[in-house]
């Protein structure tokens, strides 16, 4: 009777995610327009790199020939693409603006269930986890991210770090046994964003070290640790082989700009503690006069669709 309720629970809470997610995105999708970015363009003109690849057969995408003004860029040797290819997916079924806006529900409805379920284990207390979930989700950075300013690299890993600091508890200090927990949340964020990947290390060692500097670590948490690591380079190491392969030793620069901050220190913070970010705005200079310039962009990188 017990399993029965906490199945109907769990089925309610889902349900709840999934019409909320639905809810938030068919708003968007009414309204049929796209504010596109430098971080959206680049991310979206990868995606239809490789429909188009696609539409002609072809599984892996290694260089753009399509799209990039057809210079053969390679950054798809660099950048995480497996969650691109379901916004490729659903271009086949939708016109562009419609499958851009799925796709980003599927990730909040992803983020809403792997929230939950992660602060679930964790604190053993559904009211704890429903709320945490929303706030995780709903956040304005995290709209801000996925919607505003399409950054769907950080978007994508937004939805699986969860997963990488139950799994580094359960390691640490929880249930030793749910190593895989860490290897799954690390795995797949090597799949959607690198950078993220090196912050949550960062902080997974210094967490590491807080454990072994304060309490004794028993052999069998360090093992366990090893083979998580171990499991996330075996499962994620196909990801670095182009580094190794085709940057290292290959004397790539990256532009040289001057680097500075946009805003001052106090911006910074003040944004920070609001949870508010900055505008976006039309990349090319000769549409900004135009005022339907987002969707004219729009057209412009899915011209070949």
């Amino acid at each position: 009777m017990r399993d029965k309720k906490t199945v109907l629970k769990n089925g309610l809470i889902i349900l709840i995610f999934f019409a909320l997610s639905c809810i938030f995105m068919s708003s968007f999708i009414e309204i049929n327009k796209f504010n596109v970015v430098s971080d959206s363009s680049f991310h979206l003109t990868r995606a239809n790199e490789i429909y188009q690849n696609l539409k002609q057969g072809s599984l892996f995408t290694f260089i753009a020939t399509h799209t990039f003004n057809h210079t053969g860029v390679a950054n798809f040797l660099f950048y995480p693409t497996v969650f691109l290819y379901p916004l490729a997916l659903l271009r086949f079924i939708f016109n562009p603006i419609t499958s851009i806006y799925i796709w980003v529900g599927m990730f909040l409805f992803l983020t809403l269930v792997i929230a939950f379920y992660s602060m679930l284990d964790f604190s053993k207390s559904y009211f704890r986890s429903f709320i945490f979930a929303l706030i995780y989700a709903l956040v304005p950075y995290h709209l801000y991210l996925g919607i505003w300013n399409g950054v769907y690299g950080e978007y994508v890993a937004y939805t699986f770090i969860p997963l990488v600091f139950l799994g580094l508890y359960h390691v640490l200090w929880g249930n030793k046994d749910k190593w895989l927990i860490l290897s799954m949340g690390m795995t797949l964020l090597c799949f959607s964003h690198i950078l993220s990947v090196y912050i949550a290390t960062f902080l997974c060692i210094v967490l590491f070290l807080c454990k072994v500097l304060t309490q004794k670590l028993p052999a069998k948490r360090l093992i366990n640790l090893l083979k998580s690591v171990f499991v996330t380079v075996l499962l994620a190491g196909w990801e670095f082989v182009p580094f190794l392969t085709d940057y290292l030793g290959q004397n790539i620069e990256a532009p040289r700009k001057q680097f500075y901050f946009l805003h001052s220190f106090d911006d910074l913070v003040n944004g920070s503690l609001q949870n508010t970010c900055g505008g976006g705005y039309c990349l090319w200079p000769d549409l900004r006069n135009y005022p339907n310039c987002h969707t004219i962009y729009w057209n412009y990188i899915y011209k070949e669709f």
